[in-house]
Order: C-alpha cells, then sequence, then structure tokens
C-alpha cells in the first residue's frame, strides 16, 4: 500500500519538464511560518497540485501566477511534501498527515529523519495501534539518541495499554450531541448552569470583504477568505440538547476586538464567571466578568496571584462550593510544561497565592482541564504525560488538594486515540456529564455526552456440598487497570 501511494505522489514530479507553482509554495511557506497551519496545507496541496482535499476549507486563490521558467528542485519537493505533513499534524488532521508522513519517511535527508516519528504517531492517532508500534520501533532503531526516543517508548506503551482496553472496554456510555452545538470548527469546553448551557466553539464568524496579501518572490497574490473559522468565542444555549436545531447565540462579554475567550467556569450562583483570554502572539491569562441585571460587566483580569506577561494560565475551574480555583499553567515552580495549579477564592472575591497540586499529579508533560469534585474527592483532568490511549487522556484521583492517590487511566471508551479533556459534571456524584474529543472528527473537538454505568451483584454463597450458607467468606473483585482489590465479607 505504501508503495502505491509513493507512486501516486511522487508521479506528477517525475518529469525533468515539470512545471512547479513557485508562489503557491511560498504562500504556504508564509502561512506555515506564521503559524497557521489550517491554510499552509491547503496551499502546499495547491502548490504540489494534489487535489481531493477532505477539509472543510474554503480558501479561494488569487490569480495564479506561474514562474518564467520551469523549476522542479528535489529540496523544495521534499520540503513541500513535510511541511504538508506537519501542517496537517498540526491541525489535527491525522488521516491527511498519515498520507504524507508515508512519502516523506522515504527521504534520505536527516532534516525529516522526525518524519517516522510523526509518521507513527499518526497511525496511533488513527487507532493503527499494531503498525504505530512497529513504526515506533523503527524511529527507536534508526535514530537511538533522539530525545524523542524517550516519547516513542511512552507512545509504544500507549498502542499496548490500547489494545488491551479495547479489548475489555469499561461500563460506559459515550454519546455525541446531536444539536448544532457540535458544527464547523472546534467546539468545546462544555458546562450546564442550571438551564443554560456555555460552551467554546471556534465555528466560523463572517468577516465580508477581508483580504489578505501574501508577498512572493513573483510578486503580490490576494486571497480572499469569506470566513474565519480560528476565533474562539463563549457560547450559550438552553440544556435541551436533544433537539438538533437549537438556538445558539455568542456570550454577550463586552470585548475588545481581535481577543479570544475559551474554556468558562462559573461561581455556585451563576453570576461570576472566569474564562481564558488572549491575542494572537499574546499569552493566556484568566479574565472574570459578573453579572448585574442580567448583564455581564466589562472582564478584567483576575490578578496577580494567576496572571502574568512571563507565563500562561488558562482553563479555570470553580469548585462547586465556590472555595477554590483550579486552573493550568506554564508558570515557574512546576513539574513540566503546563501543570495544575489551585488558588482559594476569599469572600470578598479575592484570590490567594497559587498553590501546585503537586508530583504525584503533575508530569514533565502537560496537564490540562482540572475538575474536581468536593464530594467525592475526586480530580478529573487530562494529560499527555502517562501511558494511555494516546494524546491528552482523562485520569482521576482522590484527594484533599495536598495529598493525592496515583492518577488512573479512565481507559476506553472514556477516553480515546486522540484527545479527551474538559469534564464537566452534571450530578453530584460526577457519574453523568459532557466531555470534549476528537474521536469521531477529522480535526476539531466536539462536545460528547457521558454516562459511568455500574451494576450490583447480591446473594448467597454457599457449601457446594452442604448448601448451606458460608459464614465468613471473603469475595474478592479485582479491577482490570490494576492488581488493587476491595474484599466484601458475606
Amino acid at each position: 500500500m505504501k508503495k502505491i501511494l509513493l507512486f501516486l505522489l511522487l508521479a506528477p514530479f517525475g518529469y525533468a519538464n515539470a512545471q512547479y507553482v513557485v508562489n503557491y509554495k511560498r504562500v504556504a511557506d508564509t502561512y506555515f511560518e506564521n503559524k497557521d497551519y489550517y491554510a499552509a496545507s491547503t496551499f502546499y496541496k495547491k502548490a504540489l497540485k494534489i487535489t481531493g482535499d477532505s477539509t472543510l476549507a474554503i480558501l479561494p486563490y488569487g490569480t495564479e501566477r506561474k514562474s518564467a521558467k520551469d523549476e522542479k528542485v528535489i529540496e523544495d519537493y521534499e520540503g513541500s511534501i513535510y511541511n504538508l505533513a506537519e501542517s496537517s499534524r498540526l491541525y489535527r488532521e491525522f488521516s491527511e498527515a498519515e498520507k504524507y508522513y508515508a512519502v516523506a519517511i522515504t527521504f534520505t535527508n536527516t532534516r525529516y529523519r522526525k518524519a517516522q516519528f510523526y509518521y507513527a504517531e499518526c497511525l496511533r492517532a488513527n487507532k493503527k495501534f499494531t503498525p504505530a508500534i512497529d513504526a515506533f520501533q523503527v524511529f527507536i532503531r534508526k535514530n537511538p539518541n533522539d530525545p524523542l526516543v524517550k516519547e516513542a517508548q511512552k507512545e509504544i506503551a500507549s498502542c499496548k495499554f490500547a489494545l488491551e482496553e479495547m479489548r475489555f472496554p469499561r461500563m460506559v456510555q459515550v454519546r455525541k450531541i446531536a444539536s448544532n452545538v457540535n458544527g464547523l470548527g472546534s467546539n468545546y469546553a462544555p458546562v450546564k448552569v442550571g438551564n443554560d448551557f456555555y460552551f467554546t466553539s471556534s465555528r466560523p464568524v463572517a468577516t465580508a470583504g477581508k483580504k489578505d496579501i501574501m508577498k512572493t518572490d513573483a510578486g503580490e497574490v490576494q486571497i480572499s477568505t469569506k470566513a474565519n473559522p480560528f476565533i474562539n468565542n463563549l457560547y450559550t444555549t438552553k440544556t435541551d440538547l436533544g433537539v438538533a436545531d437549537i438556538s445558539v447565540r455568542m456570550m454577550d462579554l463586552n470585548l475588545p476586538r481581535n481577543v479570544e475567550t475559551a474554556a468558562a467556569s462559573f461561581s455556585p450562583d451563576g453570576k461570576r464567571v472566569y474564562f481564558t483570554y488572549w491575542r494572537e502572539r499574546e499569552r493566556y491569562s484568566i479574565y472574570t466578568a459578573t453579572k448585574m441585571d442580567d448583564k455581564w460587566s466589562d472582564p478584567v483580569q483576575v490578578g496577580l496571584e494567576i496572571n502574568s506577561k512571563d507565563f500562561n494560565s488558562s482553563q479555570p475551574f470553580v469548585t462547586a462550593d465556590g472555595k477554590y480555583l483550579l486552573f493550568s499553567s506554564d508558570r515557574s515552580g512546576g513539574y513540566g510544561k503546563f501543570d495544575l495549579w489551585y488558588c482559594t477564592i476569599r469572600e470578598d472575591g479575592t484570590l490567594g497565592q497559587a498553590v501546585n497540586l503537586g508530583p504525584t499529579i503533575n508530569t514533565e508533560d502537560d496537564e490540562r482541564a482540572p475538575n474536581y469534585n468536593t464530594i467525592t474527592k475526586k480530580l478529573l483532568f487530562s494529560t499527555d504525560g502517562r501511558v494511555g490511549l494516546g494524546g491528552m487522556d482523562f485520569f482521576e484521583a482522590e484527594g484533599d488538594l495536598i495529598t493525592w492517590s496515583e492518577p488512573k487511566n479512565l481507559g476506553y471508551p472514556f477516553n480515546s486515540s486522540k484527545d479527551d479533556l474538559y469534564f464537566t459534571a452534571t450530578n453530584e456524584q460526577g457519574t453523568r456529564g459532557y466531555i470534549s474529543s476528537d474521536r469521531e472528527s477529522s480535526c476539531c473537538l466536539e462536545v460528547f455526552e457521558v454516562k459511568k454505568e455500574s451494576f450490583n451483584i447480591g446473594g448467597i454463597l454457599t457449601d457446594c456440598k452442604t448448601k448451606l450458607p458460608l459464614a465468613g467468606a471473603t469475595v474478592t473483585f479485582s479491577n482490570a487497570e490494576s492488581n488493587k482489590k476491595s474484599d466484601h465479607r458475606c
């Protein structure tokens, strides 16, 4: 299959006089350098004359300008294929990325040696766990001293864990919400407040007449875009999510232009909201607003206890008793990239100093989207720093914000081979709620409803011969995810 794919991609470039549209590559390179991977992948495909784009992009092209002479440089071709694979992966289009990495792993230039690792990562994301294990092992064998070897070893363990988990699924129902909450773009971080449902979405927002001008060696290329699908905003609707065509509107916060907001959390009375706030090329901060007479005040920063120009703070979560604010931050004093922290919320609304949740919870990688249940004392959060099914996985630990049990992976189908995060409970015990996941999407997070199930076993233990009840018998249940056992005496 790989040889056939390689031929299909190489065939248009196998002639000495092949045309190469230089300015489309320049446009793609510019988008790539600016981390606009959605647009970059589109223009790399245009430059490489690859058709059949499976994305939802609507990017009308400007006037096509070909170079004055035929140009075909192998470095340009290899670089374009590799950057196309990178763009697709970074935009979470793993199916597309897998195809182009399958070509890039054949390149001999050491510049592309990491293609093997990312090819394996895409296989894992696409649930091809056994081929992914083989591909990661190839990467380790070819690059024994690469810093990614440690990550590859963790990925292999995760693929093996995923194969076992999918053999014995947990008792969890996961169902995608059928309403138009799940529209174009990413839809995530759901939260229920009374009869209202809030979530974050990067769905397209009309920007009629917008023009982007990209300068290339051949001149200027003008690109018209009908919509920008990348602006994250807070949205709200009523909680009757079983109806497909429900009314969804943007939350009426008085925000400056070019500001993005995400991941709202509310005080117990619903009159104060905390959320992530940022502008392009600026750090994430946590802002808050209060509701008066059904209108939200102008958002303000929560303070230096959480925010700083030197680090990011995001994904706030307010406990049900209103006493604590948990969040994710890459501030100094942590154990890895993004750690989980908390601070007290005083009666006057001011915040105490931030405290790290500690090394039992945090790893050298990312911990995100905390949700702490003050009744069950359980913390649900997402991380890519532990063995799991792949991407960000949900883990659960019990504790009191200071001391924690070892986090446990919530298994399949609560978790998937892609990213799973932003749990919010809809009952006191946390057995029902919503999550965000891109498990059924080619690129974007969507909102799912989850329900943990359980069963009860009742009866009398009897002697096989006498049929009389056994006094003082012990029944032991082994948990499938660990060696922990619970004993019940009859």
